[in-house]
């Protein structure tokens, strides 16, 4: 019995060969912020133009406070997306919660499908002025 771990042992080249990717961005990470006035949907951050054949996963962490320090609001959502040959953006699955903290349930952040852009929307509460502050990760992966 060996006294370490191969993870090769059992597997034959071809398993072990990378699949052959030739456009990901890796891991990226976008810090954005803005103010929003009433419950009016506003985007705070857009990807533009994904390509088609395309997959990509986003992690957002939101952090929302009323100008008056009356209401605050924190998420942190993820969603998968994908572009086929040929077709618009569509979302794979939902949207995950991982957790919602909000002191009014008015307030919101979604996605939003533009095809090709994904575009993550925010929302105060009625005669609300909030300042938002989002941190975006993603990667994209594609075969094309």
């Amino acid at each position: 019995m060996p006294l370490f771990y191969d993870p090769t042992v059992g597997l034959t080249r071809t398993q072990l060969k990378p699949a052959p990717v030739t456009y990901s961005t890796g891991l990226k990470e976008e810090i954005k912020s803005l103010q929003t006035t009433d419950a009016t949907p506003t985007v705070i951050w857009t990807l533009p133009n994904i390509l088609e054949e395309t997959t990509v996963w986003v992690d957002v962490k939101i952090c929302a406070q009323e100008t008056s320090d009356a209401e605050r609001a924190g998420y942190q959502v993820s969603g998968l997306f994908y572009r086929a040959s040929g077709g618009a953006l569509l979302q794979q699955g939902a949207t995950v919660s991982k957790f919602t903290i909000e002191s009014d349930a008015n307030y919101d952040v979604e996605f939003n499908l533009n095809s090709p852009n994904l575009e993550l929307k925010v929302t105060g509460a009625a005669g609300d002025t909030t300042n938002w502050v989002a941190v975006v990760q993603y990667f994209i992966v594609t075969d094309s």
